[in-house]
């Protein structure tokens, strides 16, 4: 119910500025975020397999634990999302997208590497 909610939303109004939704354990496969602004929303957990989140603006977001197979972040704004889960082999999918250092190295900290 929720993916149609979104799509809906998303196709429907026109409207490209998400706030404080919830995607917690969605099903939002194959969507388009494309040039969105994403505000607290929460993909915690979610399906985004082929999800476009090309030039997205995430603020206060989380993509904790998320399945991004496929996904596409290329010119995302992604340094205020929760990153947690992603791992080290899923980096190549945030090409081109802007991560904060911080978030730099909690990726690189995944496989035992220390930053000094």
């Amino acid at each position: 119910m929720l993916s149609i909610l979104f799509y809906v939303h998303l196709h429907v109004t026109g409207f490209n500025r998400w706030v404080r939704c919830r995607g917690r354990e969605a099903d939002l496969r194959g969507l388009s975020f494309r040039k969105a602004t994403l505000q607290q929303l929460d993909f915690s957990d979610a399906d985004l397999a082929g999800v476009d989140f090309r030039e997205a603006v995430f603020d206060g977001s989380s993509l904790k634990d998320a399945h991004l197979k496929g996904a596409r972040f290329e010119g995302a704004d992604l340094r205020e999302t929760d990153l947690s889960g992603v791992r080290l082999v899923d980096a190549a999918l945030f090409k081109g997208a802007a991560i904060s250092h911080q978030q730099a190295a909690v990726l690189v900290t995944e496989p035992g590497l220390r930053v000094m």
